[in-house]
């Protein structure tokens, strides 16, 4: 376990036993996403807020997390992660630029599209 972790989701909710259990068992679930997203946007977000955003989002996921849905903790809370850093790019206006090279890029690759 991680220390610095362990503390942060210790203080980030108040997590019942089997919540915290989820939380704690996933957390190389949270540096996995943090990762696969840093990778694919690594000028918007360091990769410290990519991970906060997910550690967030993995304790809500467990808070929040119901068995009888017959879905599975992981694929849960992976949406959730990845939910919380594109709320991030939106609280900081990094997600807009982000929008703007992406169709940039899609017309450098197709052409433009011209609709007439």
């Amino acid at each position: 376990m991680y220390p610095a972790l362990e503390m942060e989701i210790k203080m980030s909710f108040h997590l019942d036993k089997r919540a915290r259990k989820l939380a704690e068992e996933n957390i190389q679930l949270a540096y996995w996403v943090a990762n696969k997203w840093f990778s694919k946007l690594q000028d918007t977000l360091s990769f410290e807020e990519m991970l906060s955003d997910c550690m967030y989002g993995l304790c809500k996921a467990a808070g929040r997390f119901d068995k009888s849905r017959g879905l599975k903790f992981t694929a849960y809370a992976t949406r959730a992660m990845e939910n919380q850093i594109l709320i991030n790019l939106h609280k900081t206006n990094k997600f807009q630029p982000l929008l703007f090279s992406t169709i940039e890029d899609f017309e450098d690759k197709n052409g433009k599209h011209d609709p007439s």
